[in-house]
């Protein structure tokens, strides 16, 4: 009776050390792999860029922009306009376009580091900054959201912040031009 216990325990024993070894051999392969896109996603993308497309379509409010702003739409629309055709490409150039959204961004991202330091330097806080926190910010929630190897997921977190970085901008542009005012740069 205590042979068979015995016995029984080792065979348990070799049994979850064999499945701990299977884990620890398959964790980095299942740890790199990676949720196609589904036709869902792509029409997901392709209906947001058609929105956003459609917000940003008044070019005359560009010129009211700063340079880098306006330039950084400019891109961007065009971005739009490929990711309107999302369902006709192929993976590699949706990366492509999620690589170019992410850059488009991360520059954004940079101008608004730069004018939180000015603002904090004259101890000045403009309503604007506090748009573009937000969309900062929804950013950030957006992207730890995602999983670390979901580059989809982060092109469309790209996408919407962009699009709230700009819609900011362009609605400020609009309200200093109610006003008769022009934006500084």
């Amino acid at each position: 009776m205590i042979y068979k216990s015995i016995k029984k325990n080792i065979r348990f024993g070799l049994l979850a050390i064999f499945g701990y070894y299977l884990v620890c051999l398959l964790s980095p392969t299942l740890a790199n792999t990676q949720v196609s896109v589904t036709i869902t996603d792509k029409q997901y993308i392709a209906q947001s860029a058609k929105d956003n497309l459609q917000k940003f379509q008044d070019k005359t409010v560009d010129s009211l922009l700063p340079e880098f702003i306006c330039s950084s739409l400019e891109q961007y629309r065009e971005l739009l306009m490929q990711a309107t055709k999302i369902d006709k490409i192929s993976e590699t150039e949706i990366k492509e376009l999620a690589n170019e959204c992410e850059k488009i961004f991360n520059n954004l991202h940079y101008v608004i580091q730069k004018d939180k330091i000015n603002e904090e330097k004259t101890g000045r806080r403009s309503s604007l900054t506090d748009r573009l926190s937000r969309c900062e910010d929804g950013h950030t929630r957006c992207i730890g959201q995602k999983a670390r190897l979901d580059w989809f997921g982060r092109f469309n977190c790209d996408l919407e912040a962009a699009s709230c970085v700009f819609g900011s901008y362009v609605e400020m542009a609009n309200d200093k031009r109610k006003k008769g005012g022009v934006p500084k740069d």
